[in-house]
């Protein structure tokens, strides 16, 4: 696994190990680098300096996990993982070692996102068979249904400024972007016709289109 420059010049080997390495997330400072590894003969996450020095696999279960994406603060890594049977969001305290149990039910949950004040943890589940987005407050402990359809929605993207959320959905048949308030309400489709099943990225704030 390599990073570079923008213009893609300094070329750097982070991971520099023989074994596949993958899905590099940043630390929000920057100081951090978090990626996906068989490097134990099973899919663990490691969190290394950005130079990758001192790597530290986060997870060492027998069990696969993948997907992490740090929390605003840098303290927390969120990820997905098979280690209770079913497909979990959990939440590593790089601090303290522990782990939490962020979906904390029996059927399938992935796609973590992480709300601007760190407090809230958006993800897609499944509690009824199909896809929904979930929005846990992980202070309160509370688990929101804020789609709540008969359709399908996934991949959760916060806005910069947490007051909207983005998504995927069939609900109109085909599958389209749509932004909602926090809560569910208020659901516009921004797409404006059939899209491909990628997540979407929201501008920073204060970024200008050039």
């Amino acid at each position: 696994m390599y990073d570079c420059a923008a213009d893609g010049g300094d070329v750097r080997n982070v991971s520099n190990h023989p074994s596949w390495d993958s899905f590099p997330t940043w630390s929000p400072a920057g100081e951090t680098v978090a990626w996906v590894t068989d490097r134990t003969n099973n899919q663990e996450i490691i969190v290394a300096a950005s130079d990758g020095s001192n790597p530290r696999i986060i997870t060492t279960h027998e069990a696969w996990d993948a997907d992490p994406r740090f929390s605003p603060d840098g303290r927390f890594v969120a990820f997905r993982t098979h280690r209770d049977g079913n497909i979990g969001v959990y939440l590593f305290d790089l601090t303290t070692g522990a782990f939490i149990n962020a979906s904390a039910n029996e059927v399938w949950n992935e796609e973590p996102d992480w709300s601007p004040d760190g407090f809230r943890l958006a993800y897609a589940s499944s509690p009824a068979g199909n896809r929904e987005v979930i929005v846990a407050d992980l202070d309160a402990g509370e688990r929101v249904n804020v789609t709540n359809a008969a359709s399908n929605e996934w991949f959760p993207r916060w806005s910069p400024d947490g007051s909207k959320i983005a998504f995927l959905s069939d609900r109109d048949g085909e599958l389209r972007l749509y932004v909602a308030d926090t809560d569910g309400g208020n659901v516009v489709e921004i797409s404006g016709g059939p899209v491909i099943d990628a997540p979407c990225s929201w501008r920073p704030t204060g970024a200008t289109r050039p």
